[in-house]
């Protein structure tokens, strides 16, 4: 009966132990989450909107998803309503040091558009404040440009 208590406590124990190494063992990223959402923009013909992430410096790679969606709408009274309709995300794309990634939506139909960039795994020793957000036209000029991360 006392054997029983023993390994008993020590199943437990081990048990707990195991449970304390799981993150690492099963290779689940820690540290920080960061998501920049550009929020719903109208844009016009031949416009696109894009955003860049760049890990200034640093020793952590950084995971960047990247969400594009899509909306439909109407306008009334002055006031435009719509709701989302689509949405596509990437595959996870690893950043280093000083890399940098971006992606495009253009209106392609939709009434309106939206991205978002969602990134995890720093741990505060990257810098994630070198990103833009900005409204590209046809011809390649710049309509609008925003720093996302200040």
């Amino acid at each position: 009966m006392k054997s029983r208590k023993v390994f008993s406590i020590a199943l437990m124990l081990g048990g707990l132990l195991w449970l304390s190494f799981a993150p690492a063992v099963l290779g689940q990223q820690g540290g920080k989450r960061l998501k920049v959402d550009s929020g719903v923009f109208r844009l016009d013909y031949g416009q696109i909107l894009r955003i860049t992430v760049h890990g200034q410096a640093g020793n952590d790679t950084l995971t960047v998803l990247f969400r594009r969606m899509y909306y439909t709408g109407s306008a009334n009274g002055g006031v435009w309503k719509s709701s989302a309709v689509a949405q596509d995300t990437s595959a996870p794309i690893t950043l280093a040091a000083d890399e940098a990634a971006s992606a495009d939506i253009s209106q392609g139909g939709f009434d309106g558009v939206r991205i978002e960039a969602i990134i995890s795994g720093y741990t505060g020793t990257t810098h994630v404040d070198a990103g833009v957000l900005q409204i590209i036209n046809s011809d390649g000029t710049i309509a609008a440009f925003f720093d996302v991360f200040t």
